[in-house]
């Protein structure tokens, strides 16, 4: 129709690449043409994530040491995971406590030719390692905030820490394409 209103349904079914790489754009045809896009890309890391409790005696924010000693130590849950991507005010993972608790991951990632960014969105304390070099660093308590560093294709391994004090739990690790230099929410988890 030239006028008036149209609905539609478009399916997309991309074939499982290992990338998870795909965009879609289309356009309105009329007297005023509109371009409208989506892009998924989700690069596969299998995170070996593991969980701890902290106390007093092994608070990240005043006993360092013994913090790091405590992720040396033995985690109360170990997990696999596709993505980290928690968001709550209570656990969703009946293993943690409502605050004072604490995650160390690994993944390895392989990316194509490029330049990407490792985005976060945190709140309480995060830190990023990529291929051994601290790469973000806000390791202060604070309330939801993104950070991001820039890297480049290639086979890389990433190691994240992260605390939980108290209050809203918010921790998202990704890998986008380009360089990310905005400070705003990344979206919707």
């Amino acid at each position: 129709p030239t006028a008036g209103e149209s609905r539609d349904e478009v399916l997309v079914s991309p074939i499982d690449e290992p990338r998870r790489d795909w965009s879609i754009t289309l356009q309105t045809l009329g007297q005023t043409s509109v371009r409208f896009s989506y892009s998924y890309f989700q690069p596969p890391i299998t995170w070996e994530t593991k969980f701890y409790v902290w106390t007093d005696s092994t608070d990240p924010r005043s006993k360092p040491d013994a913090f790091q000693a405590l992720l040396g130590g033995t985690p109360v849950l170990t997990r696999h995971e596709p993505r980290l991507d928690y968001e709550w005010y209570g656990p969703t993972i009946k293993a943690l406590p409502l605050e004072r608790w604490a995650l160390e991951a690994q993944g390895t990632v392989d990316l194509a030719p490029g330049t990407y960014s490792v985005r976060t969105i945190s709140d309480d304390a995060i830190r990023v390692w990529v291929d051994g070099k601290l790469a973000i660093d806000d390791w202060t308590p604070h309330e939801s905030v993104v950070d991001h560093a820039v890297i480049t294709g290639g086979h890389h391994a990433l190691r994240v820490q992260y605390y939980q004090v108290d209050g809203w739990t918010e921790l998202r690790v990704e890998i986008v394409r380009g360089v990310e230099t905005s400070t705003g929410s990344p979206g919707p988890h």
